[in-house]
């Protein structure tokens, strides 16, 4: 994809929706094509300094997993140019939520267990290709499904597969251990020492630690529970000093 000029690109990227920024860019929705427009944050910058970093960019530094076809992560499909200088790239657009924005409370449990388990079999894919996933945590989405995003900063490693797809595995988990404890359950799960433990270490399988989570939560509240929101009355109380978090979901 080709621009003439920067002030073409921006220029077009007016009549798209903003949807996201992070460290690296800003992220635009173009509604008509269902694709998203990933802009490095050097484009919005004049200084000779930063339109230097374009050249730090290669197609096919960014293109290096466009062929690994998988249900779960979100790899480029194509560079954006301005001038033959690299300036972001195009990946379709997933109609979902990043779990900071989403409340654990809702979720189906054995859904989520099974839908745990089909990233399984996308991270073995990914892993049998030498590719270890960076930065998982804040860029995964969730609507009924899994995927994630920002795929651009991953890394082909000379690893033995079975050990990519522990490495793997286990910067997905983190995350969804993450998702469903901080700032909701810490206080249940540090009164039950295998909890305590399976949380404070996070290398374990997260679907294990969800299936002795509802096991203590469900003979708590007296029934089985089909999803967390079902034992509200264990969710963390709200003290006035607690610091402000990312994710702050009203509880009603």
């Amino acid at each position: 994809m080709d621009f003439k000029s920067k002030g073409e690109l921006l220029l077009k990227l007016r009549s798209f929706k903003n949807i996201g920024e992070g460290s690296q860019g800003v992220c635009y929705l173009d509604k008509n094509s269902g694709i998203v427009y990933k802009i490095f944050n050097q484009v919005f910058d004049d200084s000779l300094d930063s339109y230097l970093y374009y050249y730090k960019y290669n197609r096919q530094d960014i293109m290096k997993f466009g062929n690994i076809k998988n249900n779960t992560y979100i790899f480029p499909s194509d560079v954006i140019y301005v001038q033959d200088e690299i300036v972001g790239y195009i990946e379709p657009y997933v109609n979902s939520k990043d779990l900071t924005k989403i409340s654990p409370l809702k979720i189906s449990l054995d859904k989520l267990i099974n839908n745990i388990n089909k990233v399984r079999i996308d991270i073995e894919k990914i892993s049998e290709c030498g590719i270890l996933t960076r930065d998982v945590m804040y860029n995964i989405l969730y609507k009924n499904k899994f995927n994630v995003i920002d795929t651009d900063d991953y890394v082909i490693k000379d690893i033995d597969p079975s050990t990519l797809i522990d490495m793997n595995n286990q910067m997905f988990d983190y995350a969804i251990y993450d998702f469903l404890i901080d700032n909701f359950f810490n206080d249940f799960v540090d009164s039950y020492t295998l909890l305590k433990n399976m949380y404070k270490d996070r290398t374990g399988d997260v679907t294990i630690f969800i299936k002795y989570l509802r096991k203590y939560l469900s003979e708590y509240v007296g029934y089985k529970i089909s999803k967390l929101g079902d034992a509200k009355e264990c969710v963390d109380k709200v003290k006035a000093l607690d610091p402000c978090y990312i994710r702050d979901i009203k509880l009603k």
